[in-house]
Order: C-alpha cells, then sequence, then structure tokens
C-alpha cells in the first residue's frame, strides 16, 4: 500500500548512507508514489519490473 512504500522510502532517503544514485532514485519514486495516492490510483501488483535493490556493502572500519 502507499503508506507501506512512502515510509521505506523516506526511510531509505533519511538513513541511506552509501551511492547517492539510490538517494535519487529513492526521491524519485517516492514523488511518483506520492502523485499515483494523490490521483487514487493503486499500486501496481507483484511482478512489476521496478524493483529497487540495494546492495550490500560491508564497511571495514
Amino acid at each position: 500500500d502507499f503508506f507501506q512504500a512512502k515510509a521505506t522510502l523516506q526511510s531509505i532517503i533519511e538513513n541511506y548512507k552509501g551511492a547517492d544514485e539510490i538517494v535519487t532514485t529513492a526521491k524519485e519514486k517516492l514523488a511518483s508514489v506520492s502523485v499515483k495516492e494523490a490521483s487514487g490510483s493503486k499500486l501496481q501488483p507483484e511482478g512489476n519490473n521496478e524493483e529497487m535493490e540495494l546492495d550490500s556493502i560491508s564497511n571495514n572500519n
């Protein structure tokens, strides 16, 4: 649902400390979700091709 999608994307935007393109993509997707929510649209069902995967990054400090 929109609430979960927005919460997840906002968390990435606020907390992700890796590649800038991940945050940029999350901001774009958040804007898209907000537009769809405002227009009364439904989120696409599972199986769509617009998935965002995050690679695990090891922090060797």
